[in-house]
């Protein structure tokens, strides 16, 4: 994302040098809405991360799966 910011502000320069304003300007625009959606993405994965509903429990028992949700590959053959 940094790097597109950089083409979009070095595009505003030459748009600067050459006297194209208006490009200049929208260049310089999305350079600032693609840093500003570069920290609200850091937040969003921040708040994903740091929520307690994403965390699994560790070491759980393959058996016990297999029985808690009664899958037949758990039952006896006979």
């Amino acid at each position: 994302m940094r790097l597109l910011a950089l083409v979009f502000a070095c595009s505003a320069l030459y748009g600067l040098a050459t006297a194209h304003y208006g490009g200049s300007a929208l260049s310089l625009l999305f350079a600032g809405f693609v840093l500003y959606a570069r920290g609200k993405f850091d937040e969003q994965d921040q708040a994903w991360l740091n929520d307690p509903k994403r965390v699994q429990p560790a070491d759980i028992d393959t058996t016990q799966q297999l029985i808690d949700k009664e899958c037949e590959a758990s039952g006896s053959r006979f």
